[in-house]
Protein backbone atom coordinates (compact mmCIF):
# COMPACT_ATOMS: atom_id res chain seq x y z
CA UNK A 1 0.00 0.00 0.00
CA UNK A 2 1.65 3.14 -1.36
CA UNK A 3 1.61 6.38 1.43
CA UNK A 4 -0.06 9.08 -0.47
CA UNK A 5 -0.15 12.80 1.14
CA UNK A 6 -3.44 14.13 2.15
CA UNK A 7 -3.99 16.96 -0.50
CA UNK A 8 -3.06 20.73 1.13
CA UNK A 9 -5.91 22.88 2.76
CA UNK A 10 -4.22 25.93 1.89
CA UNK A 11 -2.34 26.61 -1.22
CA UNK A 12 -0.60 29.46 -2.63
CA UNK A 13 -0.86 30.78 -6.34
CA UNK A 14 1.35 28.66 -8.10
CA UNK A 15 -1.34 25.74 -6.69
CA UNK A 16 1.79 24.87 -3.78
CA UNK A 17 1.44 23.97 -0.38
CA UNK A 18 1.70 26.61 1.87
CA UNK A 19 4.58 26.58 3.74
CA UNK A 20 4.81 27.78 7.73
CA UNK A 21 7.21 30.25 6.71
CA UNK A 22 4.67 31.70 3.89
CA UNK A 23 1.84 31.44 6.77
CA UNK A 24 3.62 33.20 9.17
CA UNK A 25 4.68 35.76 6.63
CA UNK A 26 0.73 36.08 6.01
CA UNK A 27 -0.01 36.49 9.32
CA UNK A 28 2.64 39.03 10.37
CA UNK A 29 1.71 41.10 6.94
CA UNK A 30 -2.11 41.51 7.56
CA UNK A 31 -1.12 42.06 11.38
CA UNK A 32 0.57 45.17 9.99
CA UNK A 33 -2.07 46.48 7.65
CA UNK A 34 -4.74 46.37 11.00
CA UNK A 35 -2.25 48.39 12.87
CA UNK A 36 -3.84 51.96 11.55
CA UNK A 37 -6.87 50.17 13.01
CA UNK A 38 -5.91 48.80 16.33
CA UNK A 39 -1.83 50.52 16.98
CA UNK A 40 -1.35 48.02 19.84
CA UNK A 41 -1.28 45.45 17.50
CA UNK A 42 2.28 46.84 16.80
CA UNK A 43 3.71 46.23 20.00
CA UNK A 44 2.08 42.34 20.21
CA UNK A 45 4.09 39.32 18.72
CA UNK A 46 2.16 37.60 15.84
CA UNK A 47 2.12 34.68 14.83
CA UNK A 48 0.12 31.29 13.68
CA UNK A 49 1.74 29.98 17.24
CA UNK A 50 -0.21 32.92 19.03
CA UNK A 51 -3.19 31.69 17.39
CA UNK A 52 -2.94 27.63 18.13
CA UNK A 53 -2.32 28.96 21.67
CA UNK A 54 -5.17 31.19 21.95
CA UNK A 55 -7.63 28.75 20.61
CA UNK A 56 -5.86 25.89 23.04
CA UNK A 57 -6.66 28.67 26.19
CA UNK A 58 -10.24 29.53 25.11
CA UNK A 59 -10.84 25.59 24.46
CA UNK A 60 -9.71 25.08 28.07
CA UNK A 61 -11.35 27.89 29.78
CA UNK A 62 -14.52 26.76 27.65
CA UNK A 63 -14.25 23.45 29.55
CA UNK A 64 -12.73 21.34 27.01
CA UNK A 65 -10.88 18.51 27.86
CA UNK A 66 -7.40 18.76 27.77
CA UNK A 67 -6.51 15.47 25.65
CA UNK A 68 -8.86 17.02 23.01
CA UNK A 69 -7.21 19.82 22.97
CA UNK A 70 -3.96 18.14 22.44
CA UNK A 71 -5.80 16.31 19.65
CA UNK A 72 -6.62 19.14 17.85
CA UNK A 73 -3.21 20.92 18.20
CA UNK A 74 -1.27 17.60 17.08
CA UNK A 75 0.42 18.12 20.37
CA UNK A 76 2.95 15.88 21.63
CA UNK A 77 3.83 15.07 24.66
CA UNK A 78 6.04 16.89 26.48
CA UNK A 79 6.73 19.68 23.41
CA UNK A 80 4.77 22.39 24.99
CA UNK A 81 3.79 23.25 28.45
CA UNK A 82 0.61 22.14 29.13
CA UNK A 83 -2.08 24.71 28.55
CA UNK A 84 -3.08 24.44 32.23
CA UNK A 85 0.28 25.45 33.10
CA UNK A 86 0.10 28.75 31.24
CA UNK A 87 -3.51 29.72 32.60
CA UNK A 88 -2.72 33.08 33.93
CA UNK A 89 -2.02 34.33 30.53
CA UNK A 90 -4.23 35.61 27.73
CA UNK A 91 -4.13 37.20 24.54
Amino acid sequence: MAHHEPRPIFVVARNERLTRFGATHMVRRAANEAVPTKPTLADEPISPHIFRHSLAMKLLQSGVDLSTIQALARARTGRHDPPQCRSGMSR
